[in-house]
């Protein structure tokens, strides 16, 4: 069955220090400014961000309105670690995944493991022995003891010129059992990996395929892909239709806990074949072997705002879904947003996240759920300086 609905939304404004508890922190007074926060996430009574700087990367400990410690890896000056996730290993244990980006502007694959504040090793994997592969690592997964990851690679020395799907399995060492670079079946290529999603057996990645070049961009389909424990088994679905049948990018995809046959997946969509700009986003549900079960969009009420939605959450109690994005109207100024839906797209609450100072900016880079309470984590501009 396949479902399309075309929502318009209404926001009310949340003003910040209003209805919230806000806390803000100078860059510069903790060593990281400029600084870009990746990943967050709730542990033991503490919060923890995630962030990389020039030549650094690090994560804040947060605990009652306070940092706690910053866990700062200084890099070397000819290189840069560019981090896009964190895994918990166990308390305090953490994996961090990423990029490694060089000054003779290559990228491999990098894992960076964190113990007790402490650097235990730091690994770049490359497809080709010589390591002139372009590569980075979008999601990082841990069954049985193995770490599995997935990412993109464009091969600059070795094989096509596509950019090809890259996963890798390795021990807690960081030392590689497994690879595989592969073009999905259904190609011709890839330019996009958002995450990695452990569900039963298997291992669900998703993102886009490149399927034609046209005008200034490229014609893309949303795609979601599994491969097994052994990174093998493997299969990449795009969808045409189901409401986005449009270009369109799947960004996460939330198994269902009450039915395991059945995930949540947020996408992306917009009305320009060949247009890289946003213009809605959406939800749809499909079953374990990818075929599309319901679809839904959404838009404001305003014709020519473009809305995204990068990061987004499920609530296991009722499976209801979270929504972080940011609506852009046509004079360029930008608002950031949270919504929550049923996983059928019935609207449950839709707000606008506002500064109470009408001359600073706020901007979103991640959110986790901790309890009953949401926090999300970004920056807020003022006078030009970003705190966090």
């Amino acid at each position: 069955m396949k479902t399309k609905l075309y929502l318009f939304l209404w926001f009310t404004v949340l003003t910040i220090g209003a209805h919230s508890q806000v806390s803000v922190f100078k860059g510069t007074n903790i060593g990281i400014n400029p600084a870009r926060i990746t990943e967050s996430k709730t542990t033991a009574g503490d919060f923890l961000i995630l962030y990389s700087g020039i030549n650094s990367q690090g994560l804040l400990t947060y605990r009652n309105g306070a940092i706690l410690n910053n866990s700062a890896v200084n890099l070397r000056s000819d290189g840069q670690e560019l981090p896009l996730g964190l895994l918990e290993i166990r308390p305090n244990d953490f994996l961090l995944h990423g990029a490694s980006y060089a000054r003779t502007g290559n990228f491999t694959q990098s894992l960076v493991r964190l113990t007790n504040e402490r650097l235990q090793w730091a690994k770049g994997v490359g497809i080709c022995d010589d390591f002139t592969n372009v590569g980075f690592i979008s999601g990082i997964a841990l069954r049985d003891s193995f770490i599995y990851s997935i990412g993109s690679s464009r091969n600059t020395a070795c094989g096509s010129p596509d950019m090809d799907f890259s996963a890798v399995k390795s021990n807690l060492q960081g030392n590689i059992v497994s690879q595989i670079s592969f073009i999905p079946q259904n190609g011709p290529s890839t330019d996009g990996m958002f995450f990695l999603q452990p569900h039963q057996t298997r291992f669900y990645f998703g993102g886009f395929s490149t399927q034609a070049p046209c005008g200034g961009g490229n014609l893309q389909r949303p795609g979601l892909g599994f491969f097994d424990a052994n990174l093998g088994t493997r299969r990449w679905w795009t969808y045409a239709g189901v409401g986005f049948d449009l270009n369109g990018v799947l960004y996460q995809a939330h198994p269902f806990p009450s039915n395991p046959n059945r995930m949540v997946c947020n996408v992306r969509f917009s009305p320009d074949e060949c247009a890289d700009a946003p213009f809605g986003i959406g939800l749809f549900v499909v079953d374990s072997v990818g075929n599309p079960i319901s679809a839904v969009r959404f838009r404001t009420s305003v014709a020519d705002d473009k809305i995204i939605c990068r990061y987004s959450r499920l609530i296991p109690g009722d499976e209801s879904v979270l929504l972080l994005g940011r609506i852009t109207g046509s004079n360029g100024t930008s608002r950031e947003f949270l919504m929550r839906t049923t996983p059928t797209g019935r609207i449950l609450f839709a707000k606008v996240i506002s500064p109470s100072n009408p001359g600073q900016r706020v901007t979103f880079e991640d959110f986790t759920v901790s309890g009953q309470n949401i926090i999300m984590v970004g920056k807020l501009q003022n006078n030009g300086e970003d705190n966090l």
